[in-house]
């Protein structure tokens, strides 16, 4: 191998007949790499940094026994090389089948999402196992459920100030203060609900990138912020009680006027109209039910907060 830098693609034969590459973790990355190359995702140039000779038993079948037998020995040339991964724009936006590649060279956040990532199938087995639901749309949500808290999000739960989030004669149950604690906790972040699935590192010259390796897909630009979520219950498990609580411990930002803001998605402005009251959406037949209902639970001061609105 000379010492001067070559393309990956050029050296695909040598790697595969001549040589081959002595850890199998770096033969799996080296295998996802050259996968991407061929579809024209990256660019990758190699460089030889230094040589090793390395002494290998060699084993043999003797004719005279059905198993392995060392004999002579042999001696290799361990060469050590540098990796440049270029990665095209054109990749953005792409399946990128990178992880390993992503773990190696991201961020320590992004490795600890790439493990995560691989350890989802096994988790799904062994859910399944558990719980018993199918592989369909009914299984996923069953999956997806998490049946207990962890310690830091008790902790978190009772430092709010009204446990019971504004509402009176009703005792909250501990799933629906899960759900409640969830619920505000996703509109009030940061990076909003895209912080689950893509997460920033930054390449060698110090540029961020996005990559998520649950979806296997890179941005170069950062994900569109957006807050909030959907509340996904079965039908008698409180989603009105819990809405409702959520309007109440995380009201809107009180805004004066109307102003103009970019849509991230579609990068065009739209006139804004601030309100201060928050959107219950139900059938047009249960309207007037539903909002007598909800007027009883909420206390007075606070009632201004929700608003009906009546699907036509």
């Amino acid at each position: 191998m000379p010492d001067y830098f070559r393309m990956l693609s050029f050296v695909e034969g040598w790697i595969r007949t001549n040589l081959y590459i002595d850890d199998q973790s770096d033969r799996q990355l080296v295998n996802e790499i050259l996968k991407a190359e061929k579809r024209d995702l990256l660019d990758v140039w190699i460089k030889k940094v230094g040589t090793e000779k390395k002494i290998k038993a060699v084993s043999f079948v003797s004719t005279h026994h059905d198993y392995p037998v060392e004999g002579s020995e042999k001696d290799e040339t361990l060469v050590r090389v540098n990796l440049f991964i270029y990665i095209r724009k054109t990749a953005a936006g792409q399946e990128l089948d990178l992880n390993r590649t992503f773990a190696r060279f991201g961020s320590k956040e992004l490795q600890e999402r790439v493990t995560e990532s691989d350890k989802l199938q096994d988790l799904w087995a062994e859910r399944k196992a558990i719980r018993g639901f199918k592989s369909n749309l009914d299984g996923l949500l069953e999956f997806s459920c998490r049946m207990n808290t962890t310690k830091e999000e008790e902790k978190q739960m009772e430092r709010y100030p009204d446990m019971n989030h504004g509402l009176y004669k009703i005792i909250l149950k501990d799933y629906q203060r899960q759900t409640i604690h969830w619920m505000i906790k996703e509109e009030r972040s940061k990076g909003g609900m895209y912080r689950h699935f893509f997460t920033k590192s930054r390449f060698e010259d110090n540029s961020p990138y996005w990559f998520s390796p649950f979806f296997k897909m890179l941005w170069l630009e950062r994900p569109p912020t957006v807050h909030g979520g959907v509340l996904c219950e079965e039908m008698g498990l409180g989603k009105t009680i819990e809405i409702l609580s959520l309007v109440n411990s995380n009201p809107s930002p009180p805004v004066k006027s109307q102003y103009w803001a970019e849509d991230e998605l579609t990068k065009s402005k739209a006139k804004r109209y601030p309100t201060k009251g928050n959107a219950h959406h139900c059938a047009n037949i249960l309207g007037g039910a539903v909002g007598h209902r909800d007027r009883k639970m909420v206390q007075e001061e606070t009632q201004d907060a929700v608003v009906l609105w009546k699907s036509a």
